[in-house]
């Protein structure tokens, strides 16, 4: 027989056992609820509820993988050099595009170096959604061997997914000059061929060559940056301008040509459009593997032939370039009314003793004959009281030997100017340029 104290009691464990199941729901309640609260997502309730004893939990959100991208980098040369190597320091500034980061690991990969990202004690790294970050600065070598450098960077987090890997790579491009592809002049080979010849400082047997374009409005054409040169061809001189590359001069992506790379030094030039009116070209050789890069300055073609000048323009082309006095007095020319406008220019170089006359009687000036370069050399190096190098030289042109009567000023203005005429002929008899006297003039004006 069944006692009423023993269902009694019976009853009573029954209730106690609901009772603490309740009180164990409500404590695990309570422990979600606390731990979904450090959990940062938008202020939306969760479902929790029991089933069976069973704690369930039903939540609106997903979590959203970390998105880092670049947003800006920047780098600056450090003032000191080692061999020839240079030292960049380089800022990055990155976002977090996608969902918050708390304490991963986050590496920057700057070329074969590995970088830690930290911003915690226990050296991780915590982002907010949306939120921004100044890395510190860290140092890059660049080659001053090159003109340009292509060092690859790149952010990663190594536990945690990253939504979006095509915004945390960026490639640094690091750009220097002058231009290392140095001496660059234009001749012609036997085939008529027009052939690029350079100075280069290291090894480019693994570099492809380039002709590249440079926008008109790109090029920066002030008279100390631009260099005079020639190349003769069959006896006719071309003129063409050296600009100097620098940061301005020089856009670091351009549209480009192939071009046929015949030695170390020799680039053949086979644009169809050389006899447009303006056209900037630059020689590059860029390593294959790399990307790196070394540039020579600008070439302002077409060449040209450029109009002779005769005696009358030259008069006035030198002594405005000059700066010299005009000289207003009688005319002693047999030759020239003194109304002419060339008058006072003829006057001031006979008054400044730059015009020999054929005898004391006879003093003609010969406005519209050609003033050959010859002439003018020696007119431009008598007025800036140049020393003549006198002595026993290797002649350096094969039509200007001891015998020519400007062998002495030919050979004083190579030692002084040995970049633009390098060709195998002077031409001494050769008409002038309005190009040719102006180059002279600046070289020696400012010495």
């Amino acid at each position: 027989m069944v006692k009423y104290s023993d269902i009694k009691k019976q009853k009573m464990s029954d209730k106690k056992q609901k009772l603490l199941l309740k009180i164990s729901a409500a404590i695990a309640v309570v422990t979600l609820t606390l731990a979904i609260s450090f959990i940062e997502f938008p202020a939306k309730e969760s479902q929790v509820s029991v089933v069976n004893s069973v704690i369930q939990l039903t939540s609106p959100y997903k979590v959203t993988p970390a998105d880092l991208s670049f947003e800006e980098v920047d780098y600056q040369k450090v003032q000191q050099s080692t061999g020839h190597y240079e030292t960049y320091k380089v800022k990055v500034r990155i976002r977090n595009r996608g969902g918050n980061i708390i304490n991963r690991n986050v590496h920057l990969l700057v070329g074969n170096e590995k970088i830690p990202v930290t911003n915690n004690p226990d050296n991780t790294f915590s982002l907010r959604e949306n939120q921004e970050h100044l890395l510190n600065s860290f140092e890059v070598k660049f080659d001053k061997r090159l003109n340009g450098q292509s060092i690859p960077i790149k952010i990663e987090i190594t536990d945690q997914e990253d939504l979006n890997l095509n915004n945390n790579s960026y490639d640094l491009y690091i750009t220097a000059y002058p231009a290392l592809l140095k001496n660059v002049s234009l001749t012609y080979n036997k085939d008529k061929q027009l052939i690029a010849t350079f100075d280069r400082q290291i090894d480019l047997s693994n570099y492809v060559m380039q002709i590249v374009s440079i926008p008109k409005d790109k090029v920066l054409t002030g008279k100390e940056t631009v260099i005079y040169k020639e190349v003769n061809l069959d006896n006719t001189i071309f003129q063409y301008n050296l600009i100097q590359a620098d940061q301005d001069n020089s856009p670091l992506r351009i549209p480009s040509e192939p071009a046929t790379f015949t030695e170390e030094n020799h680039l053949i030039i086979t644009r169809t459009n050389l006899e447009k009116s303006e056209n900037y070209i630059q020689i590059r050789a860029i390593n294959s593997e790399n990307h790196n890069y070394l540039v020579s300055d600008i070439i302002r073609l077409p060449l040209t032939e450029e109009a002779p000048l005769n005696r009358a323009q030259f008069a006035k082309l030198f002594i405005e370039e000059a700066g010299i006095p005009l000289y207003r007095g009688q005319t002693l020319f047999n030759d020239i009314p003194n109304d002419q406008w060339y008058t006072p220019y003829a006057e001031t170089l006979h008054n400044l003793g730059l015009l020999v006359s054929p005898s004391e009687n006879e003093y003609k000036f010969s406005p519209e004959a050609l003033i050959s370069r010859g002439e003018a050399l020696k007119i431009i190096l008598d007025y800036f009281d140049i020393n003549l190098l006198v002595g026993n030289f290797t002649n350096t042109y094969l039509d200007v030997t001891e015998s020519n009567k400007y062998y002495f000023y030919v050979e004083t203005l190579r030692a002084d100017d040995n970049t633009s005429f390098i060709d195998q002929r002077f031409n001494t008899n050769h008409p002038a340029t309005r190009a040719f006297v102006t180059n002279i003039i600046n070289l020696y004006k400012t010495q």
